[in-house]
């Protein structure tokens, strides 16, 4: 997926910087940061992983990142890499992209199983 790794994080985890790329956003006045499927806090001089919180405008994205089996992949892309095509199937639209199978997803895609 272009070259992208996430990291996961387990909340209570303390990490010393943001990674290059976070999001941030205020919710009922405390802020976030967000990161391929990361949400961190503010902590003394660092910062901590905690839970997703439910009304992030990111929360649709992080659910993507959520894995099975410990792959850290992600398996959600809030734009396509460029060069990708596009084909209908079962009335469906699929994009492709270096063997690469993706299926529109609220405000991005999903990494999907080759469905054809």
């Amino acid at each position: 997926m272009a070259g992208t790794i996430s990291t996961r994080h387990e909340p209570g985890q303390r990490v010393s910087s943001l990674p290059s790329g976070y999001r941030s956003e205020q919710i009922q006045s405390s802020t976030f940061y967000y990161h391929q499927g990361n949400f961190y806090r503010a902590r003394g001089d660092g910062y901590i992983v905690v839970a997703p919180p439910e009304k992030s405008r990111y929360y649709e994205e992080y659910l993507g990142y959520r894995t099975d089996g410990g792959d850290d992949a992600p398996r959600y892309i809030s734009r396509l890499p460029g060069g990708y095509r596009t084909h209908n199937y079962n009335g469906e639209r699929i994009f492709v992209h270096q063997d690469q199978y993706y299926r529109r997803h609220g405000q991005g895609y999903t990494l999907i199983a080759k469905p054809f």
